[in-house]
């Protein structure tokens, strides 16, 4: 028949298990709000270049209208150079800001699993030394009710 030590070790254990398990639960529960982030910001950065591309063909499908009609050659090139850069200029923005938004994103993953890490590892060491201490009570109080002879 278990004593009362016993039970208390066991209710113990049974909390620290349960622990752990909400901060498992927890952990994961962040990873995919942060993987459905990605996603989100990905698929926006996606959009807008979409947008400004279809935004940028229709400018240029203009200015071509144009050269037909009014404008010299040479100013229709001088603006599709404009346009171009402005274009490159565009894309590497949205580039950078969606390397910068993952790069985020990850730095961010990074932290959460290290602070996940941390808190699993101070558990571990919380469980062991109460596990330790109440075997050393266990066995000082065998050895206190032992009978003397």
């Amino acid at each position: 028949m278990p004593d009362d030590v016993t039970l208390s070790i066991e209710s113990y254990i049974d909390r620290l298990n349960k622990a752990h398990a909400e901060l498992h639960g927890a952990h994961a529960q962040a990873h995919e709000r942060e993987h459905h982030d990605q996603m989100v910001a990905l698929e926006k950065a996606e959009l807008g270049n979409k947008e400004w591309r279809s935004a940028a063909n229709e400018w240029r499908g203009a200015m071509q209208d144009r050269e037909s009609r009014f404008a010299l050659r040479s100013e229709v090139e001088a603006l599709e150079k404009r346009l171009d850069a402005l274009e490159d200029a565009n894309i590497k923005r949205v580039t950078e800001e969606g390397q910068r938004i993952v790069l985020e994103a990850e730095e961010k993953r990074h932290e959460e699993r290290r602070q996940g890490s941390m808190q699993w590892r101070i558990g571990i060491v919380v469980g062991v030394i109460s596990a330790s201490a109440a075997i050393f009570v266990s066995i000082v109080m065998q050895l206190v009710n032992m009978p003397r002879t």
